[in-house]
Order: C-alpha cells, then sequence, then structure tokens
C-alpha cells in the first residue's frame, strides 16, 4: 500500500510542476547518479531515509525521490529555481550528508539539472 501512495505522491509532484500559471518557467529536475561500493550501501539508504523530510522541506523543492538498480542509484528531485538549489546545496545538512556520501562512492556522481520544457500526461494520470 505504502508504494502506491508514493507513485500517487510522485504523479502529483510532477503533475503540479506542470499544471500551476507559471508552470514550467524556471522549474527543472536534478537529476543525481551514485554508484556505492556493495558494503555502504545500506548506510546511504539509511541516512536518505533520516533526510529525506528535510530535502523535501527546503524552499523550492517540490520533490525528491531515491530510485534504486542494485548498488546504483537516482534521486531525482524538482526545484522551483536553480537559486532554491543552490540555497540548499550550501546548507550544513547537505554538506554533512555529501561528504559521508562521497566517501561511499565506488566512482564520482554524475549529475544533471534538466529544464522542464514540456509535459503531458493522461488526465486521469494526475487524478487517481
Amino acid at each position: 500500500m505504502e508504494q502506491s501512495t508514493e507513485v500517487n505522491s510522485l504523479q502529483t509532484s510532477l503533475g503540479g510542476l506542470a499544471t500551476q500559471d507559471r508552470a514550467l518557467i524556471g522549474a527543472f529536475v536534478r537529476i543525481v547518479r551514485l554508484s556505492f561500493r556493495s558494503a555502504c550501501v545500506e548506510q546511504f539508504v539509511e541516512l536518505f531515509e533520516e533526510n529525506k523530510s528535510r530535502i523535501a522541506g527546503h524552499a523550492g523543492c517540490r520533490f525528491v525521490y531515491l530510485l534504486r538498480c542494485g548498488d546504483t542509484f537516482f534521486t531525482l528531485s524538482g526545484w522551483d529555481r536553480p537559486e532554491d538549489l543552490e540555497t540548499y546545496r550550501t546548507s550544513e545538512m547537505f554538506r554533512s550528508a555529501w561528504k559521508q556520501t562521497r566517501s561511499w562512492l565506488a566512482e564520482p556522481a554524475q549529475v544533471w539539472s534538466c529544464p522542464i520544457s514540456s509535459w503531458a500526461a493522461r488526465p486521469d494520470y494526475l487524478h487517481t
């Protein structure tokens, strides 16, 4: 049941970026690929669980999700403006968590900030 709630939350989060009057002006999705040493995976998951609400609570953050494929993870977060992400990235919470996260990586992180240039969804998809 909780998985369904999280999927509905993702639908709402992504839809919320695209359905407001100021919809796509400046909004973007940040994608971070993180590959961990196997022995460090559970430590990272615990750290993310401890901090996900605080990340999502930062001004301008619409959502944050963690996707997993083996020892590789992707964080997916939606932001109103680049300045909002930068404020988060200079916070003490981020600096502390990133220092720890970086020590567990098997290879350097890869990062993309992707402006939202278009959006489409079935009408019933966002309202279920």
